[in-house]
């Protein structure tokens, strides 16, 4: 059986392992295969300098919080979450309780409170929760150098803690020495690139890590759903009874044989680590590990298969290295023939939920993805499960060309179930498509779509509900030049020799690619290279300041691209002023935008009004080409300063540029609205999440709520375990109306997130609507709830 080491949790850098706590190390053996490696690192392992809380140390104690990381509490099995709050480093996390005397509580949790869905077990007699139900995310989002921090669970050991005097006054108690363990197994992959068919400059979307059963083997789950006994250390079933997590910890139809890491800041392939978080299985003889990489050029699949045991274990880091060689790898680039190009959601991409969400979740790729919830119907477990509702649809990102077709693997719940392809922009039905309901899917498609020039593909279910695998959508891509945004030439100043670059190009011949300077440079010269996508350049010699230009990439029929080029010198020089500069007021703040300068360190700017020049109302730097000034008079004439800053080696700072803006009378009054209609019916726990709205100026603002669900035409609001807070800095907020027919709440005002500390304010009740003016400048709220409260909707007017 599977038992996690608990470590304690100490200063943010500081990690010590407990004594006499068992390791429970598999022994690990490595396969045949020339082109794979698997191993635990040893115990002298140096990690890097921790930088967030999912940086790495041997013994895997190193918990580095950061604001904002949340916790789920169980306080004598009554569900508390909080939030944790540094000292020098050191995390404190506040458990409320609704004791009215000092008493001993029982403490129990896990981070983060995303991967917590709810408890299925407990032990009345003790008061500790017995099965914990969770998730492991399958889609997981990383960098080069760590790991999603959605998917490193830690689970608080149980510790029982005494609550004072000073405690019950303040309504929770404080607690700093929590115990902890990671119950998954975190596994490093470094990729080496040997294959002519691809190049180490292509960039990585995403890697997914299948595992395929050998012959006669089980299956392994590596992601998925399941249950865990904070109490014991051991992942159990629903009823708290302990499984085998080295098989599959996963309950029956929640798991899934596959991980999926995404870079937002998408990689090298020469570059390529892989951080992937997964269940402590063992793997055996014959199972295979399919690594597939999503690059910009290739879609390249690497199968391993095992000739020995393999184990993941969550007591280490594991580490391995996959070669990406010609041996058993397949590369298909990722042209649709034909000329097209291709935009794929797969539902692994989209966020595990348990109730249909109630506002538009967006994916890492872009995908939009409204009123749904995750399958768990056998067969199609993990697809995007729509629903009968004009607000449930999937929208596409925009491509970068016009839509030709849109492919769609779904499965429908009954006969009349249909598929709309809508205008994004109009919402009228382009074409509408029966769902068969046979029980893989369906593959359907919407075809000959040229002629209605669409730069998105907008799918809408509205009669049943429909379970979608996948949607592809294929566009005819416009011709374009690619090459790296923050690419830039830097020459030595008696640097003469001709260098070249590379350039890619998509749907386009290089003989339509034009190169070009500046016609008044005569130090610089640029031309096409004897070889395709090439660039041949060649500097003289510079004995005088440093001097820049630029070299300008045209493609006819398609996009250019301009590529800053410097060339050192024995002195420094001025960089140009900014240009492009505009002033925009918002009541009594004003928005400033420029033009980036090439090779500015910054920006340096100051406002003045513009009847007292000599004097700064306001100053500052920034590494943006913009500037937000607030807590400005009104109606009042302003003038804004902006320069380039140099390097003081290379360049000097620029001249001043200098434009001007009026305030208006105050700051424009917005108002967010939050409604019953806003909760489903389900259970209290299913709306316990973040969630996002639309205020009256469009703006999306975020926000948390606990506890509170729909019934019977109300919010309604579980006695001391619901709240409600803003995610979302609203400026100032004037007031919060409350439309209540059972009023116990408490409103909190604050300038921090969740400001449950903050003032109390005392609300005036008119016919059940009650008015909670706020005093200036509190951008946060946090509303708390006594005993059970019932509430039609809430309305926060803000200014920004």
């Amino acid at each position: 059986m599977k038992r996690i080491q608990y470590l304690l949790c100490m200063a943010a850098a500081a990690t010590i392992g407990l004594a006499g706590c068992s390791k429970d190390e598999p022994v690990m053996t490595e396969p045949s295969a020339d082109n794979f490696m698997f191993n635990i690192v040893p115990d002298d392992f140096n990690a890097a300098a921790a930088t967030s809380r999912t940086a790495y140390d041997p013994a895997i104690g190193n918990i580095v919080w950061t604001a904002g990381d949340q916790m789920q509490l169980y306080v004598d099995m009554a569900a508390r979450q909080s939030t944790a709050e540094l000292t020098d480093g050191k995390a404190s996390f506040k458990a409320y309780f609704s004791l009215t005397a000092p008493a001993t509580i029982n403490l129990q949790g896990a981070v983060p409170a995303s991967a917590v869905l709810g408890v299925k077990a407990k032990d009345e007699a003790t008061k500790k929760v017995t099965s914990l139900q969770m998730a492991l995310p399958n889609v997981q989002n990383a960098t080069l150098t760590t790991f999603d921090p959605a998917a490193d669970i830690l689970i608080a050991q149980d510790m029982s803690v005494e609550v004072t005097a000073d405690d019950i006054t303040a309504g929770y108690k404080v607690v700093s020495d929590f115990r902890f363990g990671r119950p998954m197994a975190i596994t490093q992959y470094t990729f080496t690139l040997d294959n002519p068919a691809l190049t180490a400059d292509e960039t990585v979307e995403s890697v997914t890590l299948t595992v395929n059963p050998g012959q006669g083997n089980a299956e392994k789950g590596l992601t998925g759903r399941f249950y865990f006994n904070p109490g014991t250390g051991y992942f159990v079933d629903n009823t708290g009874a302990t499984v085998d997590a080295t098989v599959n910890p996963f309950y029956q139809g929640q798991s899934l044989n596959n991980v999926k890491v995404a870079f937002a800041e998408q990689p090298k392939l020469g570059e390529l680590v892989m951080w992937a978080v997964t269940a402590p299985v063992k793997l055996e003889a014959g199972d295979q590990m399919v690594f597939t990489v999503k690059t910009s050029k290739n879609t390249i699949v690497k199968t391993v298969t095992l000739a020995s045991e393999l184990a993941f274990v969550n007591t280490q880091l594991n580490t391995a290295g996959v070669k990406l060689n010609a041996k058993n790898c397949e590369v298909t680039p990722n042209e649709v023939p034909g000329g097209q190009s291709s935009i794929k959601l797969e539902y692994g991409e989209v966020p595990t939920v348990t109730s249909y969400t109630t506002s538009p979740i967006t994916t890492t790729s872009g995908w939009e993805i409204n009123s749904y919830f995750t399958s768990t119907v056998s067969g199609i477990t993990g697809w995007i499960q729509t629903r009968s509702s004009s607000n449930s649809y999937i929208l596409s990102p925009a491509v970068e060309g016009t839509v030709t077709s849109v492919k769609v693997l779904a499965r429908g719940s009954s006969a009349s179930a249909s598929i709309a392809l809508l205008d994004p922009d109009t919402k009228v039905s382009i074409s509408t498509k029966t769902v068969p309901t046979t029980n893989t899917g369906t593959e359907i498609t919407f075809d000959n779509l040229e002629a209605k020039n669409l730069t998105h593909a907008y799918i809408s279910t509205t009669n049943a509900t429909v379970y979608f695998g996948y949607v592809e959508v294929l566009y005819n891509a416009s011709p374009k030049i690619v090459i790296a945004p923050d690419f830039a030439l830097e020459l030595a100043a008696n640097d003469t020799e001709t260098h070249s670059f590379t350039y890619s190009l998509l749907n386009a011949a290089d003989a339509d690619v034009t190169v070009s300077v500046p016609t008044d440079v005569t130090w610089f010269t640029a031309n096409k290279g004897s070889t395709a996508n090439t660039v041949d350049y060649l500097a003289e010699e510079n004995t005088g300041n440093v001097r820049t230009t630029t070299i300008t990439l045209t493609l006819k029929g398609g996009n250019s691209v301009e590529i800053p080029v410097k060339q050192a010198g024995t002195t420094s020089t001025q960089l140009p002023a900014v240009t492009d500069m505009t002033a925009s007021a918002k009541g009594t703040t004003i928005d400033v935008t420029w033009s980036a300068v090439n090779f500015a360190s910054g920006y340096a700017w100051r406002i003045v009004k513009t009847s007292a020049p000599t004097v700064d109302i306001d100053s500052g730097t920034t590494d943006q080409s913009s500037v937000t000034i607030g807590s400005l008079e009104t109606n009042t004439e302003y003038t804004i300063f902006v320069k380039a800053l140099g390097n003081n080696t290379d360049f000097t700072d620029s001249t001043e540029t200098e434009v001007t803006c009026t305030t208006e009378d105050s700051a424009t009054t917005y108002t967010l609205t939050i409604s019953y209609t806003d909760f489903n019916t389900t259970s209290y726990a299913a709306n316990n999440g973040a969630h996002t709205k639309k205020a009256s100026n469009d703006e999306e603002i975020g926000y948390y709520s606990n506890q509170i669900m729909q019934n019977s035409s109300v919010m309604q609001w579980q006695k001391t375990n619901s709240y409600l807070y803003n995610t979302t800095d609203l400026g100032s907020i004037t007031s919060i109306q409350i439309t209540a027919p059972t009023n116990n709440l408490t409103v909190y005002e604050g300038t921090t997130q969740q400001p449950s500390s903050g003032t109390v304010i005392t609300p005036v009740n008119s016919g059940g609507v009650y008015t909670y003016t706020f005093s200036a400048s509190k951008g946060y709220f946090y509303i708390k709830c006594g005993t059970l409260s019932k509430t039609t909707q809430l309305v926060i007017t803000y200014a920004k």
